[in-house]
């Protein structure tokens, strides 16, 4: 396929689904596929390929839902790139990686790799599988860690996690010194034994 597909749906409410890309971009640093849009409603599907939504410098968008499959390789198929711009309501990942700097209101993510960087406030976050790493400065209102792994210790910025619940086989690695938690840490299951282990950085 093409190295740079361009498009820019405006305000056209649109159900984007790619199904595939080329491997590499034509330009540097880029996705072969970039999309922008602004309508609230709009989703965004992306089985296989590599995606850059709306990351120029002073783009906004909008997504009612941004979707993350797979097709044969859960971990690589999907790789897509959100930037700060975007006015975004639910991710749900079932692999591949995203890389996002925006405010979601419900994060869902099952396996492959998340980095959440920038400002960008999360009201939910549920980790179920993935390997996430949360750099954004943000707050996060509830973090539910149920599998995989919350990695809050790769970024030295103050943040604040509101409520943070956990089960096994689940983990959360964070630094207490950079890191708030306003509640104590409690197990999504109704009742529950939490253990904490202690690494040496």
């Amino acid at each position: 396929g093409s190295g740079r597909i361009k498009l820019a749906l405006g305000s056209v409410q649109s159900a984007i689904t790619v199904n595939n890309s080329a491997a590499s971009a034509a330009d540097t640093y880029r996705s072969p596929i970039k999309l922008t849009n602004t309508h609230a409603s709009s989703t965004l599907t992306v089985n296989k390929g590599k995606v850059d939504f709306c990351t120029g410098t002073g783009e906004t968008s909008q997504l009612a839902t941004l979707t993350l499959n797979y097709v044969g390789n859960q971990s690589t198929d999907a790789e897509v790139y959100v930037g700060s711009g975007v006015t975004l309501a639910t991710v749900k990942k079932y692999g591949g990686k995203l890389d996002i700097r925006c405010a979601v209101t419900t994060y869902t993510t099952y396996a492959g790799s998340d980095l959440i960087a920038g400002s960008g406030a999360i009201t939910t976050l549920y980790a179920a599988g993935a390997s996430v790493e949360s750099n954004t400065t943000g707050t996060i209102t509830t973090a539910e860690v149920s599998a995989g792994t919350l990695d809050l210790s790769k970024s030295s910025a103050a943040r604040t996690i509101t409520t943070l619940k956990i089960d096994s086989p689940g983990k959360v690695k964070y630094d207490p010194a950079v890191v708030t938690l306003t509640n104590k840490i409690q197990p999504i299951a109704a009742a529950g034994v939490i253990a904490y282990q202690a690494q040496a950085s």
